[in-house]
């Protein structure tokens, strides 16, 4: 199952780009809350975590995905800040 997600994130790393584009128009913000939904493997969800501050909420339909995240959550001891 990792393998899969691995490969799948590699693809949406990709996408970050488009994402840093859209997040460079926003105002400063301060311990803001972010709703990811459709956040899949956490790629974005990660990205977000790490340029803006407060706390963001993950959802996806995908279990799985959401369970991967979650690993990636705990090792980067994102617990406090990332929900799914």
């Amino acid at each position: 199952m990792n393998e899969y997600y691995k490969i799948k994130d590699v693809c949406r790393q990709g996408l970050i780009k488009h994402l840093e584009k859209a997040c460079v128009r926003l105002p400063e913000l301060n311990n803001c809350n972010i709703l990811d939904i459709g956040c899949g493997s956490g790629v974005p969800t990660l990205w977000l975590s790490g340029n803006f501050p407060g706390n963001i909420t993950a959802l996806d339909a995908d279990s799985k995905a959401i369970e991967y995240l979650r690993k990636k959550i705990k090792e980067r001891n994102l617990e406090n800040r990332i929900t799914t």
